[in-house]
């Protein structure tokens, strides 16, 4: 028998669903105790209590794994996070006797997939969601590891990927909302982490000189894992070299102050439309979160091998820059920058465009030349080029990326 858990009652029929895995699948598991964390979605539970509409699918929330011997292992990355999340929560576990499986590896322990609808042979009433876990982990089909449980170094690793998930989330709006909820230090509020999204732009500065040390694989992973979402949502060819120092030998590279550089990430693709705008915003989301993951990084425009890398390309590809990346021998050091007044003319300014304007002035853009102005229509903030200068649309992609990830509210560009 394969499990399949549900908040919707009366399928006859399970559907494929558009998957993290990028095609449409339908998930079962063998155990049933393994489908019981299905029953309930953090962040569609706490948008619905507080009363927060989201059109279109909602983020998911899944902080579990599997320990060494197969037992699913349920973890709360805040205090009382199960309760909060079953507690009241009522589902349905369906069986299916067979399931038509393409072999996916979805690396998940017992659980298998298929691409075509299965038909459903039982169904199962669950009047209480958290009770039913409770009954598992007394069992010992299932652990929870409680907040309270975790080490130091445990709430350390929420606190740190807990911020480089809001910071990814500028384009989801109901995860933004539980985020603030559950976390409310990733906003500009000082929390136990002493880090904010803020501090992380503020942190950043351009840094050319690098040091010998190799970038952990796990670190390596979560970029890759973050440069194919790039890829996807931006229609883009991003690619990271790793231990490649030939992308940066070459006397412009020198000229320009580079030394030791041996990662970079490369911003290519098919040039068409606002090709340059979106290597900027996606590029600056990867300098962000290579910044939270303890990384120094710079922007490049043309002070690298620009023949060297032109032969990564695939036919038919442009590239925009690149970006150098490892461990800094320095921090780097803060630019004098312009004023809120010299970047904007709204008198009176809400409170989440104000944050938004603020996070980009601490933006970097070709020569400090910050050539941005921003404008606000009704509830709508437009942004535009002021002047004239070089890199003009890829600092405005970096600029927007900024504003967005701070404020929560798009900028139109024009």
């Amino acid at each position: 028998m394969y499990y399949h858990a549900s908040g919707t009652g009366g399928i006859e029929e399970l559907q494929p669903r558009v998957s993290n895995h990028g095609v449409p699948l339908v998930y079962l598991s063998e155990k049933r105790e393994n489908v019981l964390v299905y029953l309930s979605n953090a962040v569609e539970k706490y948008c619905r209590e507080t009363g927060f509409t989201v059109d279109g699918p909602l983020e998911k929330w899944g902080p579990y794994g599997f320990d060494r011997d197969g037992i699913l292992r349920l973890e709360e990355y805040y205090p009382g996070a199960t309760e909060k999340t079953y507690k009241g929560v009522f589902g349905y576990i369906y069986g299916a006797e067979e399931v038509q499986s393409p072999g996916f590896d979805t690396g998940i322990p017992g659980t298998v997939t298929s691409e075509e609808p299965v038909k459903v042979t039982s169904c199962e009433y669950v009047p209480d969601a958290l009770e039913e876990l409770l009954s598992a982990e007394r069992e010992g089909k299932i652990r929870i590891k409680r907040y309270e449980a975790m080490s130091e170094k445990d709430r350390q690793w929420i606190r740190e990927t807990m911020l480089r998930e809001y910071v990814g989330a500028a384009e989801h709006p109901e995860y933004r909302h539980f985020l603030e909820g559950m976390f409310p230090w990733v906003t500009g509020e000082k929390g136990e982490s002493g880090v904010t999204l803020k501090d992380t732009m503020g942190a950043r500065h351009s840094v050319r000189a690098y040091t010998d040390e190799k970038v952990p694989e796990e670190i390596r992973i979560t970029l890759s894992d973050a440069v194919s979402e790039a890829n996807r949502e931006g229609d883009l060819h991003i690619s990271i070299r790793w231990d490649d120092p030939e992308g940066f030998d070459s006397r412009l590279a020198h000229y320009g102050n580079f030394r030791n550089v041996s990662n970079y990430i490369v911003l290519a693709g098919k040039k068409s439309g606002d090709f340059d705008l979106r290597c900027g915003y996606y590029g600056e989301k990867l300098v962000l979160l290579a910044q939270s993951l303890g990384l120094n990084t710079c922007w490049a425009a043309l002070t690298f091998n620009k023949r060297k890398v032109k032969e990564l390309l695939a036919p038919g590809e442009s590239l925009c820059m690149v970006i150098a990346l490892g461990y800094g021998a320095s921090q780097g050091h803060p630019h004098r920058g312009k004023s809120f007044e010299n970047v904007c003319d709204v008198k009176d300014a809400p409170a989440w465009f104000r944050e938004g304007v603020e996070a980009a002035l601490l933006a970097p853009t070709a020569v400090n030349q910050q050539k941005f102005y921003f404008s606000l229509e009704g509830e709508k903030a437009v942004l535009r080029t002021k002047g004239i200068g070089t890199c003009l649309q890829t600092d405005l992609g970096i600029v927007k990326y900024h504003f967005e990830a701070a404020s929560g509210h798009e900028a139109e560009v024009r």
